[in-house]
């Protein structure tokens, strides 16, 4: 007999450890390839982390109440990936919720829709059971929620806007040694201004980085980024220098933001530390170098992508 939503039961508290381990939801996930290899991959609409942590929190739960709720929403089940997280310790429980996501698509709209529903349901029915005594597995669920930018009013989820253009990070996740920058931008724009200042930086330095490998151009590892990209853009033929006039102002407009967000970086980033009595970072500062960066990076992809598709 399946069950309601008012029928679950309460989950193991703090004693659960999230995170601990790779369930088949993440092993679905793009790897990590070799460095600056350009790959192409799906963007997930549900980022890893909120899906990990939904699924420990199923450690107190029992199977027929796991198997109503996403049965009854829909979902497919893959057994193999049920057995995959049970020989890795993960409890009965976890492991039957881990072989109901595995079959979801998260890069598809209805698939993350059907997630963010069971994930709503499950959070309402948890929530009113945990009371006044916070437990550490919602605890990590709804910090994950909140950083993939997802509000909780304690009956649905709905998403925030985007701290950064929605185009350009879903463009520049489609590689995999840039989409951990992009994720790292967003997932730090207002917890951590400092740390996506940084990331900002950086995310330009592997775009150019991956560009001059898949063009076999030579860089020194001790290259400052506005060195990078000085090298970059002459091996894609948008170095100033290259163009007339018209078009020299816009690319060397490129170049100035590039040389900006590295001395922004050393400012206001957390690579080397706060200065006593300095300036610290704000939302407003990372989300400038969040979008100053993901244009920068954006257009240095498609120029390469354009010229390797004319040859």
């Amino acid at each position: 007999m399946r069950t309601s939503k008012q029928d679950f039961v309460t989950p193991s508290g703090p004693t659960l450890n999230a995170f601990n381990d790779t369930s088949s939801v993440a092993a679905r996930l793009p790897g990590q390839g070799r460095p600056h290899t350009v790959a192409k991959v799906a963007r997930d609409l549900v980022p890893r982390p909120v899906a990990e942590a939904f699924i420990d929190c199923f450690g107190g739960t029992i199977l027929r109440e796991v198997d109503a709720l996403f049965e009854d929403l829909g979902f497919g089940f893959d057994a193999a990936a049920e057995d995959a997280a049970q020989q890795r310790g993960r409890g009965a429980r976890r492991s039957r919720a881990a072989g109901y996501l595995a079959s979801a698509d998260l890069s598809l709209p209805r698939d993350t829709d059907r997630l963010l529903k069971a994930i709503s349901l499950s959070l309402a029915e948890w929530e009113r059971q945990e009371g006044d005594q916070e437990w550490g597995d919602l605890k990590r669920l709804r910090r994950n929620l909140d950083l993939a930018g997802f509000d909780w009013d304690g009956n649905a989820l709905a998403r925030r806007s985007a701290a950064v253009p929605a185009p350009f990070a879903e463009r520049l996740s489609d590689l995999e040694d840039v989409k951990r920058e992009v994720d790292r931008i967003l997932e730090a724009v207002d917890r951590d201004p400092a740390d996506a200042i940084t990331a900002a930086r950086a995310l330009v330095e592997t775009a150019c980085k991956t560009v001059l490998d898949e063009l076999a151009q030579a860089f020194d590892d001790r290259d400052d980024v506005p060195t990078l990209y000085k090298k970059t853009a002459v091996a894609l033929r948008i170095d100033p220098t290259q163009h007339e006039v018209i078009y020299r102002q816009v690319l060397q407009g490129l170049a100035s933001s590039v040389q900006g967000l590295a001395e922004l970086r050393n400012k206001l980033g957390d690579a080397h530390g706060p200065r006593r009595g300095g300036h610290r970072a704000q939302p407003r500062h990372a989300r400038m170098a969040a979008g100053a960066a993901m244009t920068v990076a954006t257009f240095l992809i498609e120029t390469l992508e354009e010229r390797r598709g004319s040859t």
